[in-house]
């Protein structure tokens, strides 16, 4: 019988920092941008009834990985929501998608403008 290797705590929303080494596969719910300065994950929290939440999630570091700040997108994009979470992955998902989308498109116009100004 195969065992499956978890991606995460279920209880505590924490990334399994073995899943890879385990498996092979770079761990579905981890992903790094620009150069390893933003790292998007989504917690999940599961609670007594069954259910679950999940937490779209992103750090940033501007000093080159010496200090992280840890943001909850769905407060970010939805800073009067009640709740700081999702009821589903796929919703979860979304959100960071969305803030990516949202980031890439300031990066993209600061190169142009970057560029513009020197040419």
């Amino acid at each position: 019988m195969k065992k499956e290797i978890p991606t995460h705590d279920p209880y505590t929303g924490q990334l399994n920092p073995y899943y890879q080494d385990l498996t092979g596969q770079p761990n579905p719910l981890h992903e790094t941008n620009y150069d390893n300065l933003e790292t998007y994950y989504i917690k999940e929290e599961v609670l007594a009834n069954g259910k679950s939440r999940f937490y779209p999630t992103m750090k940033v570091s501007l000093d080159e990985n010496k200090s992280w700040n840890e943001e909850n997108l769905l407060k970010k994009w939805y800073p009067k929501e009640e709740n700081d979470y999702c009821d589903s992955y796929d919703l979860a998902k979304l959100v960071i998608e969305k803030n990516k989308e949202f980031r890439f498109n300031i990066f993209t116009d600061v190169e142009k403008t970057i560029i513009h100004e020197i040419i």
